[in-house]
């Protein structure tokens, strides 16, 4: 591999070596398959009142090297909460190291039951149930409200417009 592990770093610098992409040389070595561990229950689970019925996890997902930081954008769904909406679905936002724990900031972005203390996004539904197919932060972005990136399901650049 181009790149070693380092003890203790997290993550770890591992591949999924499905191909020889990352693989320079192959000396004294062959394939084996791990078998995945199953997590004994959801790792997020709505539990504030704007998160509704059920969160769903096909939003956005990155790792922040500079932050060292697992980031979520996730679909919190609640098909009363939000009537004058095409889609009952309302983007949010959680953070973690481990990605099992994962902390609600508070954005301050989205007015819900008469304030601002959520961790709701200014991201807009689209419809269909899928807020977003993917999320990605533009280093070479000077302005730090204009740094994270989304693709919606219709695979058009959107801004997320969300400040860092």
């Amino acid at each position: 591999m181009n790149q070693s592990a380092v003890p203790n770093q997290y993550p770890p610098r591992t591949y999924l070596l499905i191909d020889d992409l990352h693989v320079e040389r192959q000396e004294g070595v062959e394939p084996v398959l791990c078998h995945p561990v199953k997590e004994p229950g959801p790792v997020l689970r709505p539990e504030k009142p704007w998160e509704g019925s059920s969160v769903n996890l096909n939003s956005g997902f990155l790792y922040d090297e500079e932050e060292e930081t697992f980031k979520l954008w996730y679909s919190a769904h609640d098909p009363d909460a939000y009537p004058d909406l095409r889609s009952p679905h309302r983007a949010a936002y959680a953070i973690s190291a481990d990605c099992r724990n994962w902390e609600r900031p508070n954005l301050g972005l989205t007015e819900w039951g008469g304030n601002t203390d959520n961790n709701l996004t200014r991201i807009p539904p689209i419809g269909g149930g899928t807020l977003l197919g993917g999320i990605i932060k533009d280093h070479r972005e000077a302005d730090p409200a204009k740094r994270y990136k989304a693709m919606d399901v219709s695979r058009r650049l959107k801004r997320a417009e969300e400040p860092d």
